[in-house]
């Protein structure tokens, strides 16, 4: 494993024995490749993983390099969330003649619900409360901003709720810190940004709260879908203000179902919108430019497509 933030030495101690599987990020990745500690001469299989977050992040040049230096021969697989124009010309770049495949999500074992709120203050009164009556065994709670993350773990400890914060200002070695005390049960509430909706698998999380909604249906995926994992049954709880109703609509579109609105009883919202309530069960399926085509279905919590090699007859998935 090759990556940023962490001392030199160990990395360069496991590069220098025969490694068969190179797991980087981008920039450290390149820092060993100008010092000649990479030798790409037997490499069979590139993966881009989390494409459309790699360029977002501003690693497009950087991955054409390390593409560049690898050898013709090899296959290509590239999995992204979305298929934004960035990714859709990455992909014409790189892979050459790629089946596509969209994995439909089909988060089957979670529960989801929604609580209608009127604001700020009426959020942190129904999250308390849930927080003091479900059974929650451990916990994320989403929030939109690195900064409010910061500012809601502090709330909810001060209430009682043992709590950490995870986001991207947060150094490499804090943040592995964070998760370890989150894997190993010493911490019970993990208050994060979309950093963390990719690549966490822990077992024991039984509820996600998106304090606040994220903004497309294809990051509520991968929200919710840190709980309910191999085949245990998970809760998903979303907060929805009326400003919320577009993006709440959307989310219902896209998983063809509508979310079941909850209340507690003397917390009920002001904010009224049957909308939210409108059942999308047969609404057509949710696409854009972002989406596309595929014979092929699966029943999978995660999405993404694959490059198939026909010469080798396989496809290689994400699991």
């Amino acid at each position: 494993t090759v990556y940023g933030g962490v001392p030199y030495p160990k990395q360069r101690k496991e590069l220098s024995r025969h490694v068969e599987i190179l797991v980087a990020t981008p920039g450290r990745l390149m820092d060993h490749m100008e010092r000649g500690r990479i030798n790409f001469s037997r490499l069979e299989i590139l993966i881009l993983d989390e494409a459309d977050r790699m360029l977002d992040m501003g690693f497009v040049e950087d991955v054409r390099m390390i593409a560049s230096k690898t050898p013709q021969t090899r296959q290509t697989l590239l999995f992204s969330a979305t298929l934004k124009s960035s990714v859709a010309k990455l992909v014409n770049d790189l892979l050459k003649s790629p089946e596509q495949v969209t994995i439909i999500p089909d988060p089957k074992n979670i529960e989801q619900l929604a609580y209608k709120v009127d604001g700020l203050d009426h959020k942190h009164k129904i999250l308390n409360n849930l927080l003091k009556t479900l059974p929650i065994t451990q916990s994320i709670i989403f929030t939109s901003t690195k900064s409010y993350a910061d500012e809601l773990t502090d709330k909810l400890n001060f209430d009682g709720h043992n709590s950490l914060a995870l986001h991207g200002d947060i150094s490499q070695a804090r943040r592995e810190k964070t998760i370890n005390h989150f894997r190993n049960g010493k911490v019970k509430y993990l208050i994060a940004t979309d950093v963390a909706a990719r690549g966490i698998d822990i077992k024991d999380i039984s509820h996600i709260f998106n304090f606040d909604l994220p903004n497309n249906p294809e990051d509520y995926i991968h929200r919710i879908g840190r709980t309910g994992r191999i085949g245990s049954t998970g809760f998903a709880i979303s907060f929805v203000s009326k400003k919320d109703s577009s993006i709440f609509q959307d989310i219902e579109k896209y998983l063809k179902k509508s979310i079941k609105i909850e209340s507690i009883p003397g917390l009920e919202a002001k904010f009224q919108n049957s909308s939210t309530n409108k059942n999308f069960s047969n609404a057509k399926k949710f696409s854009n430019n972002r989406r596309f085509s595929s014979n092929k279905r699966f029943s999978d919590s995660k999405e993404g497509f694959f490059s198939k090699n026909k010469n080798k007859g396989s496809f290689r998935s994400k699991h």
